[in-house]
C-alpha cells in the first residue's frame, strides 16, 4: 500500500495501475477511497471492464460494504422507445449508465392487438453515456395499443 501510494502521481494515468490501486484499497478496508477512485476511473477515465469488476475477488469488500454505490456505478442502464414515422420507424436506445456500452446487442419485441408480433435484433459498436443511438427500421402494421419489451446486452453485462 505504501509503495502504491508513493508512485500514484507517476502511474496515476495508467488505468491498470489505477484499477490495482482500487483493489489494494478495497482489500485494506479503505472503501471510501476505493469507491471515490473507482468512480473517477469509470466516469472520467474510461474504465470499461465493468463485468470483471463485478466479480473480481479483490473488490469483494467494496461490493459488499458499498453495495448501493457500487451497483449504481456498475449497472447497465438504458431507456428505449420508438419514434413512429410515416415510411419508417426509429428504435432509439439511450445509455443511462455511467460508462460507455460496447458491442451492444439490442432486441425489441412489439405486440399489438390485430397485428402479428414484430421482433428484431440490432447491434452497434458503442453507445456513450447519455448518448442515444437510433436504428432505422420498418415495424410494419401497428395495430391498436402497441406494447413492447426489450433486452440489451453489452460487454459490460455479459
Amino acid at each position: 500500500m505504501e509503495i502504491a501510494e508513493s508512485v500514484v502521481k507517476l502511474q496515476g494515468g495508467d488505468l491498470n495501475f489505477v484499477y490495482n490501486l482500487i483493489c489494494l484499497l478495497s482489500i485494506n478496508d479503505r472503501l471510501d477511497d476505493a469507491m471515490e477512485i473507482f468512480g473517477i476511473a469509470v466516469k472520467d477515465r474510461g474504465f470499461l471492464d465493468i463485468s470483471h469488476a463485478r466479480k473480481d475477488p479483490d473488490l469483494a469488500k467494496l461490493r459488499e460494504r458499498k453495495s448501493r454505490e457500487f451497483e449504481d456505478l456498475t449497472k447497465v442502464k438504458f431507456e428505449w422507445g420508438i419514434d413512429w414515422g410515416v415510411f419508417s420507424d426509429d428504435i432509439c436506445v439511450t445509455n443511462r449508465s455511467a460508462f460507455p456500452l460496447t458491442n451492444v446487442t439490442f432486441e425489441a419485441r412489439i405486440t399489438s392487438e390485430g397485428s402479428p408480433a414484430w421482433k428484431e435484433t440490432f447491434t452497434t459498436n458503442a453507445i456513450l453515456p447519455g448518448q442515444t443511438h437510433r436504428w432505422n427500421t420498418r415495424i410494419g402494421s401497428r395495430g391498436e395499443n402497441p406494447d413492447g419489451n426489450a433486452s440489451l446486452s453489452a460487454d459490460q453485462n455479459r
